[in-house]
């Protein structure tokens, strides 16, 4: 076409589009103005009414169902004496003053209805957001998840979901249950999940993102609990404003705004208070939340949002694992979750230790107390070869790594360097013979992203004693090390299916890999014919080529793969 006939073309498009949408377009721009205007009038009323009806009803009630309609209360925490709400409550001296009390909604539900559509695809004949897969396919990846997963991240109650789940007639929350399906497909072996594993959970967590950042649920616990999920989830290489790091925080926040680190358990036992199911629902919610903060803390080298000195949650009981009826869960592992949260409280010392407001002082890193407590830990550690106990194993041996390449650092290392070189050295060892281990027992699936945090840092470990035997000429201790650094690629490849940047891991150190073996052959050589490469060319490494790996497509146009998969319902 000529200019003009391009003009001319597009301006008559413009005009059969214009007229074509004058009178649909209109209604539902005029439908959408109301929607918007109903639903701010609606959240102003709310913001103007919640806190004089929390005083007139909430306050001075027993009955923790005072607001009626259970789904529609929220729990509100008083927060300390330093809060205008403890001062204001502290007015009543005729009531009994509690930690927690039920509060009338603070904002309306958006509408779910049937009708709804995926955001994510514009076709107007998408599948409702209620049945994105098939009946067979949801209940492999709910299994999964209580299987694999729940029974040490117990962040929901398993009798609680599978009833409302199970039962036709009543609604599974829709966040929760999309979060569970997420990593349910993250462990689930189902073909067509492992076939196309990455494209599942992306899909899986876009749409539970979208419920989660649309406010649907109203459930704070639920909230909770959908951000650990998602810490499942790797988006991609951004550690700062997404991925796990990022939902840990976000969990934390939700976390201590409705009171989940105060001991309410101390709390005046009055009757038709909270239920005993859901104070026991947010204590293991609160202790999963701890262990998932602090090793992320801990794998980033970033401040943990728990502080020991910020809640006084009793440690977990065998009874706060008891659902409904007072019948136990056998699925929950409360072994692991008692041993591992007493290694996070180890961690959290160490992480202090590398405050950056903290004055640096020689006696800061008591290595003969952190050794004390280890050991005392390590002497009742679980040595069989069932996947958590692996786990509790993996987290160990990784924080003895940490702690002596912390201590590698400071002046006193040299009077002890042997013995600190010689632990590191154990615990990397340690660390590959476990996954070796995983590998035999198909339970590689079941790894959450600490293990990424122990491989890599045992990757480290024996570059760093490779380089140390290089310089130093011991060659023969250079290969073993260098043979010892290749028992982790299959290790890398097996988790890349599950998390991709362990994909990263496998290209560098196989890039360093064969340096290291040039270095060795170099060495072999007469004076005459080696070449003038040494140590230092090692710092000439393309780091971008190394990290780069594919993720998948973020998109979910007209054209994408979820139209036809023939797991989804139509």
């Amino acid at each position: 076409m000529s200019s003009d006939q391009q003009e001319s073309h597009h301006g008559s498009r413009n005009a059969a589009t214009s007229s074509t949408q004058t009178g649909p377009d209109r209604d539902r721009s005029q439908d959408s103005q109301e929607g918007l205007e109903n639903e701010v009038s609606a959240s102003q009323g709310l913001a103007r009414t919640s806190l004089s009806q929390f005083f007139q009803h909430g306050l001075p009630s027993s009955k923790w169902d005072v607001f009626a309609t259970i789904d529609r209360m929220r729990i509100v925490y008083i927060g300390t004496q330093v809060s205008n709400l403890s001062h204001l409550i502290n007015l009543d001296q005729t009531s009994k003053h509690f930690l927690v009390y039920p509060h009338p909604e603070v904002h309306p539900t958006p509408p779910l209805q049937v009708h709804l559509r995926n955001p994510f695809d514009p076709q107007d004949n998408l599948r409702d957001i209620y049945t994105p897969f098939s009946k067979e396919l949801r209940d492999d990846l709910v299994q999964s998840f209580f299987a694999k997963v729940h029974p040490a991240f117990p962040v929901t109650e398993e009798s609680f979901f599978r009833s409302r789940y199970n039962d036709a007639e009543t609604t599974t929350p829709l966040l929760l249950l999309y979060a569970i399906l997420l990593v349910g497909a993250h462990v689930s072996q189902h073909p067509k999940v492992k076939k196309s594993r990455a494209m599942f959970k992306s899909m899986l967590f876009k749409r539970g993102k979208w419920l989660f950042d649309l406010r649907h649920e109203n459930d704070r616990q639920h909230l909770v609990a959908a951000a650990l999920l998602f810490t499942w989830h790797l988006e991609n290489a951004d550690t700062v404003s997404m991925n796990g790091y990022y939902w840990s925080g976000a969990a934390c926040r939700i976390a201590y705004g409705i009171g989940m680190h105060r001991n309410i358990l101390s709390d005046p036992n009055t009757p038709d208070r909270m239920p005993w199911r859901d104070r026991r629902l947010y204590r293991r919610t609160w202790w999963t939340l701890f262990q998932v903060e602090v090793m992320s803390a801990l794998e980033h080298g970033r401040p943990s949002m728990i502080r020991q000195e910020d809640f006084d949650q009793a440690p977990l009981e065998l009874r706060d694992f008891e659902e409904a009826q007072g019948i136990a869960n056998s699925g929950s592992n409360f072994l692991y979750c008692a041993r591992n949260i007493e290694l996070c409280y180890i961690v959290l010392d160490i992480l202090r230790l590398t405050s950056p407001g903290l004055a640096r002082r020689e006696s800061l890193l008591d290595l003969e107390s952190f050794q004390s407590r280890l050991a005392n830990w390590a002497i009742g550690m679980p040595m069989s070869t069932d996947f958590w106990s692996l786990q509790l194993q993996l987290h160990y041996h990784c924080i003895v790594l940490h702690l002596f390449r912390l201590h590698s650092g400071t002046a006193d290392f040299a009077f002890s360097s042997a013995n600190s070189r010689e632990l590191s050295s154990g615990a990397t060892r340690a660390i590959i013979a476990i996954f070796e281990t995983m590998l035999a027992t198909n339970v590689i699936n079941q790894c959450c992203s600490t293990s990424i945090m122990a491989l890599t840092a045992s990757a480290i470990h024996l570059s760093k004693e490779i380089q140390r035997s290089i310089t130093s000429g011991a060659i023969l201790v250079a290969l073993n090390h260098v043979q010892d650094l290749e028992r982790i690629f299959p290790i890398a490849t097996a988790l890349s299916e599950y998390w991709p940047n362990a994909d990263g891991v496998l290209k560098l150190f196989s890039n360093l890999t064969d340096k290291f073996k040039s270095l060795v052959v170099n060495q072999q050589q007469p004076p005459a014919q080696q070449e003038d490469f040494d140590i230092n060319t090692l710092n000439d490494i393309n780091w971008e080529d190394i990290f780069a790996y594919p993720y998948p497509q973020q998109s979910f146009g007209p054209d994408d793969w979820t139209n036809d998969w023939p797991g989804i319902e139509e």
